[in-house]
């Protein structure tokens, strides 16, 4: 089997800002060994114009020349740049070093080692999500002092911490080595013990990538138009199973994206992956009857407790798309936080 060539493999959007910085005027005319598709072009240029990275002309912005000398991808390398306006650069840093790596969580196959190893991993879970969680497990190995021993009794993979600390390292280098980006960040700038200048910076960085639980009146709206489009499969219910249907959907896609309204559901390696299946949320109709059937209305506020543990909005740093569409890397987020961090075109983006 023939192997695409690496322009079709790539992302177009950081070849594009590389382009740019060299005085490249006209890419759609660019002589390409093997050019990109038309498709690809205009989706690059699309999210360099999100990013702001790119005027309207297609020329740089000053906030597309400090990206374009990060090796990072387009998403990431906005993301760090904007760390500086939260005072979270040091925690930033981490973040897209560890996203370089491959999983920081080793997945034994004997089911003692299983549970022992879940156990192990669920002592690093924070409520904030999985970027914050990876962040503090990051520290505290540094904390032990890189220690290998340490990695292999929490089951944690020694070789990817290694290679997110070479990455961090390399960053910081580059950063202090150009005047360009070091008049924007200083690596050793950190807001910590302050969480929430971090959260906010994560919803202000990867805005693109925000989603929205959904209700069930949404919920069930969404289906009929996704079913429709054969995006999704669902068998047809009848009438007297339309509450299991919709509870059922609640269950394996709680969220939808505010950038092309898809129905999303979370990685089963997120650490809200499991509070998605423990405190899943009833239908309003489902509540009803609780309701009206126990006396001491225990089972109803039961149900609203359920509803509550299921973040409002998440971010997310990848769409993993194979029989569904998965959310990887998720961040809570405060719905307050829109309105605060995002400018009103970046708003008009999300609607």
């Amino acid at each position: 089997v023939d192997t695409p060539p690496e322009i079709q493999r790539i992302n177009v959007a950081q070849v594009l800002l590389e382009l740019k910085m060299l005085g490249v005027a006209s890419i759609q005319s660019f002589p390409f060994v093997t050019p990109p598709s038309a498709i690809a072009l205009r989706k690059a240029f699309e999210l360099l114009l999100m990013l702001s990275a790119l005027q309207k002309d297609q020329s740089l912005t000053e906030h597309g020349r400090r990206m374009v000398l990060l090796p990072l991808d387009p998403i990431f390398s906005h993301l760090l740049l904007k760390s500086a306006d939260y005072n979270c650069v040091s925690e930033a840093l981490t973040a897209v070093s560890v996203l370089s790596a491959e999983s920081l969580f080793l997945q034994p196959h004997g089911e003692h080692d299983k549970a022992s190893a879940a156990q192990a991993h669920k002592a690093f879970a924070l409520r904030d999500g999985d970027l914050p969680s990876m962040v503090g497990l990051y520290n505290s190995w540094l904390k032990a002092n890189k220690d290998k021993k340490w990695a292999a009794r929490n089951f944690l993979s020694q070789r990817s911490l290694q290679h997110a600390c070479s990455v961090r390292e390399q960053l910081c280098a580059l950063v202090r080595s150009h005047e360009t980006l070091h008049s924007r960040l200083n690596p050793d700038i950190s807001c910590a013990p302050e969480r929430e200048p971090f959260l906010r910076c994560l919803l202000a960085g990867l805005f693109l990538n925000t989603a929205r639980r959904a209700d069930t009146a949404s919920v069930a709206n969404t289906v009929s138009t996704v079913t429709s489009g054969s995006r999704f499969s669902f068998s047809k219910q009848s009438s007297s199973n339309s509450t299991s249907s919709s509870t059922s959907e609640q269950l394996t896609a709680p969220y939808r994206t505010l950038r092309g309204r898809q129905m999303v559901h979370i990685h089963p390696s997120s650490v809200l992956f499991s509070t998605q299946h423990r405190y899943s949320y009833a239908t309003p109709t489902q509540s009803t009857n609780n309701s009206n059937n126990s006396s001491s209305g225990g089972s109803s506020k039961n149900s609203k407790q359920r509803k509550e543990r299921l973040p409002p909005l998440v971010v997310f740093t990848e769409l993993l798309v194979t029989s569904k569409q998965y959310m990887r890397t998720l961040t809570v987020v405060d719905e307050s936080w829109l309105q605060e961090e995002l400018t009103p075109e970046q708003l008009l983006l999300l609607r």
